[in-house]
C-alpha cells in the first residue's frame, strides 16, 4: 500500500514539472500528404541541400530558446520514431513535400 501511495505522489508532483517546459519557444506538428515529406538541411558552410530523412508521415518540430531545433519524425507503416537534433548555428532545415 505504501508503494502505491508513494508512486501516486511522485506522479502528481512530477507531471506539472514536466508540463512546464520553459525551454520550448515554438512547437508545431506537421502532417504530410500522400507521398510524405523530406527533411532538407543545408550546412551554413555549404551551398547544397542534403536530405536528412525522406518518406516522413508526421513531424513534430520544437524550437528551443537556445536556437536548437528538435524534429520528432514518424514514418508510415513503422512503429518507431526518429529524433533529429539540429544545434544552433550549424544547419538550417526545412520540411518539403516529396513532390518538390
Amino acid at each position: 500500500m505504501k508503494k502505491i501511495l508513494l508512486t501516486l505522489v511522485c506522479a502528481f508532483i512530477g507531471a506539472p514539472a514536466m508540463a512546464a517546459n520553459t525551454n520550448v519557444e515554438y512547437q508545431k506538428t506537421y502532417d504530410c500528404a500522400v507521398g510524405g515529406c523530406l527533411l532538407m538541411c543545408k550546412s551554413l558552410a555549404q551551398t547544397d541541400h542534403t536530405v536528412r530523412a525522406r518518406d516522413i508521415g508526421k513531424a513534430d518540430l520544437r524550437l528551443l530558446k537556445s536556437g536548437t531545433m528538435l524534429f520528432t519524425l514518424s514514418f508510415p507503416g513503422k512503429n518507431a520514431k526518429t529524433e533529429v537534433i539540429i544545434p544552433s548555428g550549424t544547419e538550417s532545415c526545412e520540411l518539403r513535400n516529396s513532390t518538390q
